[in-house]
């Protein structure tokens, strides 16, 4: 349950931040690549820790990738 609500409140913030659209196109679909994930990730009940660090990593390195272009 408290998982769920976590990631509730992270897509919820990132859809709070395409919105506000302070942020590039080229980065918001990177943004948008993240909310899938995490949105993908509330979905599948139970993940093992590998999974969990895939996705973990995947996400991390779409942000990084993301904000690092200017």
């Amino acid at each position: 349950m408290r998982i769920s609500r976590d990631l509730n409140v992270c897509i919820s913030s990132l859809e709070d931040l395409l919105r506000g659209g302070s942020v590039k196109p080229e980065k918001g679909k990177s943004v948008e690549h993240v909310v899938e994930e995490l949105k993908r990730i509330r979905r599948k009940p139970i993940m093992n820790r590998t999974e969990q660090h895939e996705c973990i990593r995947m996400i991390v390195e779409q942000l990084i990738q993301a904000f690092k272009r200017d």
